[in-house]
């Protein structure tokens, strides 16, 4: 947690592109929000044309969806967004346009990872030091 969720044309991405897009998402989530990176996840889903319509059309949008731990500020969450949309036209070439994104909360108490509830924003130092042994079992860098 967080996880973004990245649907495009199965035409607009290479490989490399989504190498670098997820190190992007990641870096921006963590200077934005101060998480660690670990928690950072990306999932790209490729669409084929003709499905996916804006207004009842065919189109060639691109969805960006992140679930992030609910308690940041409408700042952050907004530096997200903004962030976020610079990085992928610069990245892609796509016009703003053609980006729909959103940040959806979810309440930590609510959310698992590793198999542990996740901590509240601000929390993570307690978390990693009281799951410690449980992340090392797991192969989980600490930061």
């Amino acid at each position: 947690m967080p996880l973004y969720q990245v649907i495009a044309q199965e035409d607009l991405l290479t490989d490399d592109i989504r190498r670098r897009i997820a190190g992007e998402i990641t870096r921006i989530h963590t200077e934005n929000t101060g998480a660690p990176a670990i928690f950072v996840n990306v999932l790209f889903q490729d669409v084929s044309p003709g499905r996916l319509f804006t207004a009842g059309q065919p189109s060639h949008t691109t969805i960006i969806v992140g679930q992030v731990r609910e308690g940041r500020e409408l700042a952050v969450r907004q530096a997200l967004l903004q962030d976020l949309a610079a990085m992928w036209t610069a990245e892609t070439g796509q016009s703003g346009g053609e980006l729909l994104m959103a940040i959806q909360e979810v309440d930590p108490r609510v959310a698992m990872e590793a198999g542990l509830i996740m901590p509240a924003p601000g929390d993570e130092a307690a978390w990693f030091a009281e799951h410690e042994d449980r992340l090392r079992e797991l192969g989980l860098a600490t930061p």
